[in-house]
């Protein structure tokens, strides 16, 4: 059985982190063209998480708090973390965010050498970090992530201004005071979110490099 490499990227709500996944799995890519290689890579999203709120009223969902760490469902992330971890196939969830509730399907996820869970709480959880072999805070300054979010929520998920502003203001910022930015003190690494941010970028792939090089022997 092999070991695989495990990476949690924690930060604000569009701070960047599912930009830097992809970065990362791009490099993946090209060190499998340098190296000879067939090194493979899966991102797991922590919104995918969210509780299952199909027992709560329609109307009622969109006033729940979904920056507070009691809006996830640890155990079931923990479980499937960990089995993928362990090689084994999960059953992953997947979260409408229109419906603010998870849909019927699930989507089948295999192991692979390297696996980024990347979301606002990963490393809040002990539990959870404690699986991952490196810990990322992807750092960027908040009011950039405010204009960042009231795009992204205004342009693809049909919300108005005002209704994105009000939940910044209520929910995320205090959310992200209070839960996220602590988190950033047990991060392994810090990466910008904005910027030019590839000297950061090349520091994560040091370690994820020599992890994946060191450790994918068939044991």
């Amino acid at each position: 059985m092999k070991e695989l490499m495990l990476v949690a990227l924690a930060g604000a709500s569009c701070s960047g982190k599912t930009t830097i996944a992809k970065k990362i799995a791009e490099r993946i890519e090209d060190m499998n063209r340098y190296l000879s290689a067939n090194f493979t890579g899966l991102t797991i999203k922590m919104d995918n998480y969210y509780n299952d709120q199909k027992h709560i009223p329609p109307e009622k969902r969109p006033e729940i708090n979904y920056d507070h760490p009691n809006a996830f469902d640890w155990l079931l992330m923990y479980n499937q973390i960990r089995a993928l971890s362990q090689n084994k196939e999960i059953e992953m969830p997947l979260y409408c965010f229109d419906n603010h509730t998870r849909k019927e399907e699930t989507e089948t996820k295999s192991p692979s050498d390297l696996i980024i869970v990347e979301g606002i709480l990963t490393l809040y959880n002990e539990k959870i970090y404690d699986l991952v072999d490196c810990k990322i805070f992807i750092e960027t300054d908040i009011n950039k992530c405010r204009d960042r979010r009231l795009e992204r929520d205004t342009n693809e998920r049909g919300r108005t201004r005002e209704s994105v502003v009000k939940q910044w203001e209520k929910t995320v910022l205090p959310g992200y005071e209070k839960y996220i930015l602590p988190s950033r003190d047990i991060a392994d690494l810090i990466i910008r979110g904005e910027g030019n941010n590839e000297e950061d970028i090349k520091r994560a792939m040091v370690k994820i490099k020599y992890f994946l090089i060191n450790n994918q022997q068939d044991l």
